[in-house]
């Protein structure tokens, strides 16, 4: 999908938006050269553009938690850049500066897993005591799952295995992430045939985790791969977090996604392989 101003140069007149959206500037650009536009933006960060529009018409100044090299900062500090401010850590909330302590808001950035985004949260309010936070619904949640369950796959295997690019940022950090677990001996994998047979020697349960950039059909390769090491025994563990309405029993909260993290062991050396859906 593209996500540039590549639209004047190339001769293709149709364009995808990517998941994290591209600024009102950009889209109105490439309606003026004619492209015609196929928008993939993720339901719920269409719902942080929309938000942000509205706080920002009743005169707030939006703090985004999040990175500022974060995939939406572009496309979001792009609808108005004097009115939003991006932090990631307490620190930065205490150097803020906003016009009017009465009119600020905050919303988590989609793909921020909530509980990383509380510690920053809880100084927003202490410095910023009347800010309008987000609805609940439009937090994302999915984020918060695949840290879970990520975790919980890199405290149950001995190997985990991340699939992806390795200039790939998504990468990098789902297998810091791993890491950070202090269990499970973590490797990078770019194609099936990158998995070395002594990082398997003396493992009992070896997991596999997908980066978004990672090969389709990699995680069945693997299976096949591994289970020639002998019998191979195969879970699926999925983490999901239902928003339900008080007054109504009708989950309104996020679609569930297609599975992208797979775990996996082998048999004889492993007994178990745990497939993720975060």
């Amino acid at each position: 999908m593209t996500n540039t101003r590549d639209h004047r140069r190339s001769r293709t007149h149709c364009k995808a938006l990517a998941p994290h959206r591209i600024s009102r500037a950009v889209r109105a650009e490439a309606h003026a050269c004619g492209v015609s536009i196929v928008d993939a933006t993720c339901p719920l960060v269409a719902g942080v553009h929309a938000e942000v529009r509205r706080l920002i018409r009743r005169g707030d100044t939006v703090v985004v938690i999040g990175g500022a090299d974060h995939a939406l900062a572009g496309a979001l500090t792009g609808q108005a850049p004097r009115s939003i401010r991006w932090a990631r850590t307490v620190s930065q909330v205490d150097a803020l500066e906003i016009p009017d302590r009465d009119h600020a808001a905050y919303l988590v950035a989609p793909g921020l897993p909530v509980e990383e985004a509380a510690a920053v949260i809880t100084a927003l309010r202490a410095r910023f005591p009347t800010a309008r936070a987000q609805h609940p619904d439009g937090l994302c949640y999915s984020a918060s799952d695949r840290a879970e369950a990520l975790a919980g796959a890199a405290r149950a295997c001995d190997v985990l295995l991340v699939a992806g690019a390795n200039d790939c940022a998504d990468t990098t950090n789902v297998a810091e992430r791993a890491r950070a677990q202090r269990h499970a001996e973590v490797h990078t994998v770019t194609r099936v045939e990158d998995i070395q047979p002594h990082w398997l020697a003396s493992a009992w349960c070896v997991g596999m985790t997908c980066a978004r950039s990672a090969a389709p059909g990699i995680v069945a390769e693997a299976v096949t791969a591994i289970s020639g090491l002998g019998p191979l025994s195969v879970a699926h563990r999925e983490i999901d977090t239902h928003v339900v309405a008080l007054d109504s029993p009708v989950r309104v909260g996020r679609q569930r996604p297609q599975p992208y993290n797979t775990m996996m062991a082998p048999g004889g050396l492993a007994r178990e392989t745990v497939a993720m859906n975060p």
